[in-house]
This record gives C-alpha cells, structure tokens and sequence, in this order.
C-alpha cells in the first residue's frame, strides 16, 4: 500500500472524535484539577494549556473501522474467527493467526484476555483497532524487573511489541480504540512498545486504573528513520503509576529509581517525527511524558501532566515544541515522588510556548530547567511558583536560552526565585517582557 493513501485516510479523521465513537469518563485526575485560566499577551480570554486541553475533556475510547479500510488489503473482525469477546478465555492464539502485514484486525465491544506478549517485526501495513474493546491481561502472581514469573500472563510484561529497533515496521500502522483495563491490584504493564519506519497513528485510548505491577509503563514510540512520522492523539493515562517498591515486583535498582516506568517514553534512536497531542498524563515515578530521543522532531500540544517525578515534560531534539499545554505540581503522590520538576529543556533546539506551570506542592523545584540546549525559546508562558522554587533554571551547560512575554506568579511567603543563569556564563540567559504578579 502506497504512503499517500494512508495519509490521505488519516487527513480525513481529522483531530475531533470518530463517528461511532462513545466517550469514557476519565477517572482520577491524579492533581489535573479545573482551571479558569489567564489572559495571554494574544488577548485571548484564556492561555496556555487551557485553551488546548481541557482537565474535564472526555477521551473517545473508540475508532472507525470504515475510515481505515481502504488502507489495507484486508480488515479481520477478531471475534468472527474465534476470539472470545467475554474476557472468559484468553485470545492470544487466535490474534497470533491473523496479525500480519496487510491486515486490520478490529475488536468489536467486548473484553478481551490477553496472557502473553504479541510481538510482530519486519512486518507493513498492520493495525489494530477497537470500539470501546477493554484489553485485560492475565493475572500476576509475581513479577521482577519486566518479566512476569508466576501467574496467568507469561513472559515480558506487555502486550504488544510492533517492530523493534533492528527490524523496523513499514508503511502504515493504527492502533486504539481501547480502554486497557488496569482498575485492580497487581495490574499495569505496557500496552505497546512500537518501532517504525513508516506512517503511525496511536490514538482513543483509555488506560482505566492505576499501573501497579512496577514494570515499563503505558507506551514507548519511536519513529526510527527521518521520513517516518508518529501521531499520538486523545490519550488518557491521568491515573498514573507506582514506584516498583510499592508494588509486588522484586526489582532491584542501584540507586533505588523505578526506571521505565513512566507514561510515554521515546527512543534514543528516534530520527523521525513524534507529535504528541491531547494526552492527559497522571503522577507517574519516571517521568510523565517523556519524549526525549534521538535527534527527531517532538511536538507536544494540547496536553496536560501532573505530579511526575523526574520531570512530567521532557523533551529534545531539533525544532522540537511544546505548544499550549499545562504542567500541575500539586502533590507528591508517594515518598518516591520527590524532585518533580514540570518541564526540562534537555538539548537541541526546542520552543516552548502559550503553556503554563502551576506549582502548589510545597516540594522545591524548578519550574522550566534549560539543561543542555544548542539554544532554547520560552515565550508567553504563564508560571505560578510555589515555595521555594525556581520558576526558570539554566544550567551551565545550557546554551543561549531567550525568555519573552513570561508572567510569574509568586507565593506571599517563603519567596520562589524567577530566573537562574549559570553565574559562568550569563550572557546566555536573554529576558523580555517578564512580569512579576
């Protein structure tokens, strides 16, 4: 199947729900709280984050078989050859059978079990979508590091592996319309892992629960090759997920840190395009939307993250963006959720711009950190800063970083410093247009 018509089917969804599409309720919030928002230096009557995402927004858990069709040689309906729809018997043998290149496999309504990884390389053209389809995995009696080693499930805890960094998926790729069922103990792991040097797009699905199993979280995305693209749309991971020592898995980490078990992680391979957009992103110990790669492009728009430690936006690469999100640090979800810092600027050439920072937890922090940059641009941010925090920090190693039109909002007691440069090379730190309320 050619690029353009993939492309062209997807142009045709456009960025609103599908029809036939039923919404789900977002759960916890996870400290994504209602927001009335501020007026930005446009004139709008509101900024940043809220005026591209709402906390309240209610994420479809469902996709359109008939707008995807024509983009592949065949569209398998999983129940009509004999996935078992009621969550009673697992359906692993049967997806097994049908899953490869040309094919759309589509999961009507129901719930289905899964007890192993499905792990499909050097395939083209595949999807997999569902109308409101819950995606449940086998119990887990007990689990180290990534592997399940007693219970139901078996193996490498996730679901589905689609390409891997040495045998790259191509073409077309479409995934969700599901709400993974995580609502429960001992529950969470990855629902896809997904390596591609074509077209992708990942989008309506609901993650119900909080992951508790310690393991990788939610989603790793990684367009590998410079001309392959990657969309992630209306996505609901607000619950979060626990640091491995709250949970049954017996890892153990030298320094104590739950590695890989954050939201959304990209690749260090990654050359292409991510755009990620309306993802809503709970407390997660590693991490919340962690996007930073290879060299690509990252887009980041619409979304919002809360009460992730580490950093809830972290993002690279050349001409990367952070456009109209919202940033919540209201609380430290566990005594491992320490040093959340709300967005970090690693390297490349990244903007950010029309966001906002809310911090009210009384953990110190740093609101915006300019880490290792070739050269960054902070404009029309809004940042409300708790105490004793650092609204933008600078490091050392940062290069030129250029702030304009950013309002502050600063506590009445226990101060919050506005902006830090590194004291060996000030003159990289150019500010604009910065006002203080």
């Amino acid at each position: 199947m050619r690029r353009r018509a993939f492309l062209s089917s997807l142009g045709a969804l456009g960025a609103t729900a599908l029809s036939g599409c039923v919404a789900h309720t977002p759960g916890s919030a996870s400290g994504v709280q209602k927001d009335n928002g501020n007026r930005d230096t446009d004139g709008n009557s509101t900024t940043g984050g809220q005026r591209g995402a709402s906390p309240d927004q209610v994420v479809p858990s469902a996709l359109n078989p008939g707008q995807y069709a024509q983009a592949f040689d065949r569209v398998v309906d999983i129940t009509q050859v004999g996935a078992d729809p009621t969550g009673s018997e697992p359906i692993d043998d049967v997806l097994d059978s049908i899953a490869e290149s040309g094919t759309l496999v589509v999961f009507p309504q129901g719930v289905y079990k899964m007890n192993r990884q499905h792990r499909y390389t050097g395939q083209s053209d595949m999807g997999f979508i569902g109308q409101n389809a819950v995606l449940r995995h086998g119990r887990v009696d007990a689990i180290d590091r990534f592997s399940v080693t007693e219970g139901e499930f078996d193996g490498h805890a996730r679901l589905f592996r689609v390409g891997v960094d040495y045998d790259l998926h191509n073409g077309a790729f479409v995934f969700g319309g599901f709400i993974v069922d995580w609502d429960g103990p001992n529950r969470g792991m990855q629902l896809l892992d997904h390596n591609t040097a074509g077209d992708s797009e990942i989008r309506n699905i609901v993650f119900r629960g909080r992951h508790s199993l310690g393991c990788e979280g939610a989603l790793r995305l990684n367009p590998q090759t410079p001309d392959s693209t990657c969309l992630l749309q209306n996505i609901d991971m607000r619950a979060g997920g626990q640091h491995y020592t709250d949970t049954i898995n017996t890892r153990s980490e030298r320094d104590g840190e739950s590695w890989a078990t954050s939201g959304l992680t990209a690749h260090p391979d990654k050359a292409g395009t991510l755009h990620v957009d309306r993802v809503y992103c709970g407390g997660w110990p590693d991490n919340g939307l962690y996007v930073k790669g290879g060299p690509g492009q990252t887009i980041v728009t619409h979304s919002i993250a809360a009460n992730s430690k580490i950093a809830n936006i972290r993002i690279n690469g050349k001409g990367s963006l952070i456009d109209r999100c919202t940033v919540i640090i209201n609380r430290e979800i566990s005594e491992h959720f320490d040093g959340q810092v709300g967005i970090r600027l690693d390297d490349g050439t990244p903007t950010l711009r029309r966001t906002r920072v809310e911090i009210s937890s009384p953990i110190p922090t740093y609101a915006i950190f300019s880490r290792q940059v070739e050269e960054a641009w902070i404009h029309n941010v809004d940042v409300a800063l708790g105490v004793d925090c650092v609204g933008i920090m600078c490091s050392e190693l940062a290069g030129p970083t250029h702030i304009t039109n950013v309002r502050f909002r600063t506590p009445t007691t226990g101060g919050g410093r506005l902006i830090l440069g590194s004291p060996a090379r000030p003159s990289d730190v150019t500010d604009d247009g910065v006002t203080i309320h």
